[in-house]
């Protein structure tokens, strides 16, 4: 374990508030990273003063405003570990996180990619056991639990993560050498609202997996995430898999899966659009429906909303309750 080379790599914007717990969590793992890598995303606050107060346990690196992943991008290219662990900037590390990972990778030392299990806390939390959360025959077709928590996945993975997905950012960790055979993280995707989810899905098709089913990882929810603007993340998701078809970055053996995955994150754009009243949104997305999938609630809604709005909203609570 100790000649594991760990490069911690955090892109923050303005957390001045947040950073230090962060920080200090990595910091006082039982296991020290091999550096640890932050990346100032042209924050505006006091961000970069107080990440000068670490001196030398950390490296700070600037660069203009340019979103979460090119700021993360850019930490794992000046990275010089064998293994790349990012964290986000809000997010905060139990002692042996790190630790445990070494452990994993040392019992399955052919794993590419490993996550582990995390729960969420602030005021917008849903999960207190992100693992609990997916249906039990989602893991039917791995090995078991091992006697240390841990569960080997291996490969052919994608089929399970591009229809729920339990990794984030702030959970993983990869070896350098497969970030690359990959294509590492990709700009086109950055402001994408869920922007890590390409890498993750050529990992799962290109990879060895394993995770820890233990909690290591607390992730921040606040009403100020991101990812709180559900219709315009279901929406990015269904574009980002689009490009899976087309941008030769996921096997043709996976095309059935991806497909699959579109019909049914566009069902969740077209009920959140008509709950939001959202004409434009609802409209867009119907047409990408094949007729056959254009199921007879779905028909009733379109209608509806191509009603004046003057009628529409007579009829809304209606149509909503079939």
């Amino acid at each position: 374990m100790s000649q594991m080379s760990i490069s911690v790599v955090i892109p923050t914007y303005n957390r001045g508030q947040l950073i230090c717990e962060t920080v200090d969590s990595i910091l006082n793992q039982t296991l020290p990273p091999h550096e640890v890598i932050v990346v100032d995303d042209g924050s505006t606050d006091n961000t970069r003063h107080i990440l000068d107060g670490y001196a030398d346990k950390i490296t700070v690196i600037s660069i203009k405003n340019s979103g979460a992943l090119i700021a993360r991008k850019t930490g794992i290219e000046h990275a010089s570990g064998s293994w790349i662990c990012p964290c986000d900037s809000d997010d905060i590390w139990q002692p042996n996180h790190l630790e445990r990972f070494a452990k994993l990778i040392q019992t399955y030392p052919n794993v590419d990619v490993a996550f582990t299990n995390f729960e969420e806390f602030g005021d917008n939390a849903q999960y207190p056991n992100k693992f609990d959360s997916l249906p039990k025959d989602w893991w039917a077709d791995f090995s078991p639990v091992d006697a240390d928590g841990f569960r080997y996945l291996g490969q052919n993975t994608f089929p399970k993560i591009v229809s729920m997905n339990p990794i984030f950012p702030s959970s993983l960790i990869f070896t350098r050498r497969f970030y690359d055979s990959i294509g590492g993280l990709r700009d086109q995707f950055s402001r994408r609202l869920p922007e890590d989810s390409d890498f993750v899905r050529r990992a799962a098709a290109y990879g060895t997996l394993a995770c820890d089913t233990d909690i290591s990882v607390k992730i921040r929810k606040h009403t100020k995430n991101i990812s709180g603007d559900i219709l315009r993340g279901l929406e990015d998701r269904y574009d980002m898999l689009r490009a899976h078809l087309t941008d030769g970055s996921i096997p043709a053996q996976y095309f059935d899966d991806i497909r699959n995955a579109m019909r049914t994150t566009n069902y969740g754009i077209l009920s959140k659009a008509f709950a939001y009243r959202d004409a434009e949104a609802f409209k867009n997305n119907y047409v990408k429906l094949s007729d056959e999938d254009k199921t007879l609630d779905l028909r009733l809604r379109y209608a509806v909303l191509c009603l004046p709005e003057s009628l529409r909203d007579a009829l809304f609570r209606l149509v909503s309750a079939i």
